[in-house]
């Protein structure tokens, strides 16, 4: 890259990239924006830019190591958090992008930070809905109504939501249905249970 002569020239740059990215341009925009990092990579606009072209790219990977390093930077910045939640959200992982869209909301509150929130809340809630189907209550309906419950207890705890948002735990969980015992020799599960039992006498 050739070397920026003065500030002006870097802000130029800038919203060129901007301009690509607003017209749809993301490809153009993230080059650009790399161009910039190159002359100042702790630019925590740049990065939060750059991650929003990622999240349109849906390069996730990318976009969450821009967003992690743009919230170090400027950790006050509601937007950071924004484009730190949808990166997270891109790769499924709801229950931390449940916690930096809230971060995002209470540092900037915003009507889109709010309907992310609520989206991840309903998709959480579908996730339940699965795990707890009408089908297994007819075999185990008393394990059935303690596992909801807790999960009722616990759907903000990042920690638990992390195991409860994996599939390999559901499909764990949903196996554990026809055996309850079985759960009894599970370590994992256990102290997932565990956290929900302390969770429960907590409220």
């Amino acid at each position: 890259m050739e070397n920026l002569k003065s500030p002006n020239e870097f802000n130029k740059l800038k919203e060129k990239a901007n301009e690509y990215y607003s017209v749809g341009f993301y490809k153009e925009a993230v080059n650009i924006y790399t161009q910039l990092l190159e002359w100042e990579p702790e630019n925590y606009m740049v990065l939060a830019n750059r991650s929003a072209a990622y999240i349109k790219l849906e390069k996730w990977n990318e976009a969450l190591n821009d967003a992690v390093k743009s919230t170090k930077l400027k950790p006050d910045w509601g937007k950071a958090w924004g484009r730190l939640g949808a990166a997270l959200y891109g790769q499924d992982k709801l229950d931390e992008a449940l916690v930096a869209y809230n971060k995002a909301n209470e540092l900037e509150p915003s009507n889109i930070y709010t309907e992310m929130i609520d989206e991840i809340k309903q998709n959480i809630i579908s996730i339940k809905n699965n795990l707890f189907s009408k089908e297994s209550k007819s075999q185990n309906s008393s394990m059935e109504n303690l596992f909801s419950t807790m999960f009722d207890s616990v759907i903000s705890n990042p920690k638990i939501m992390e195991k409860l948002t994996n599939p390999e735990f559901q499909n764990k969980v949903l196996m554990m249905q026809s055996n309850p015992l079985q759960a009894l020799n599970d370590k994992e599960v256990m102290n997932i249970m565990s956290d929900m039992m302390k969770n429960l006498n907590t409220n």
